[in-house]
């Protein structure tokens, strides 16, 4: 057997310091576009809108909420006693 093919043969597993290496030689590319993904995210929820839409409390428009619990009837029964 020659040397490569010796060499290939016991060299089954994974190799973790040869990806570490892989990754430290990009790490500047890596750090680059985790950077510019999280500049870009920002610039676009900064330059939308602002978007407020609901009105009610969801349980009155999810039929899977109704009736609400007794627990939340009683809150609600005393918020309306208050005020």
């Amino acid at each position: 057997m020659t040397e490569v093919m010796r060499r290939d043969a016991e060299d089954d597993g994974m190799n973790f310091a040869g990806f570490g290496l892989v990754l430290w030689s990009y790490r500047w590319m890596i750090v680059s576009l985790c950077a510019v993904s999280i500049l870009v995210t920002a610039a676009i929820g900064i330059l939308l809108p602002k978007m407020y839409k609901s009105t009610q409390p969801a349980w009155r428009t999810c039929r899977s909420f109704w009736p609400p619990p007794a627990s939340t009837r009683l809150l609600l029964a005393f918020a309306h006693s208050q005020s």
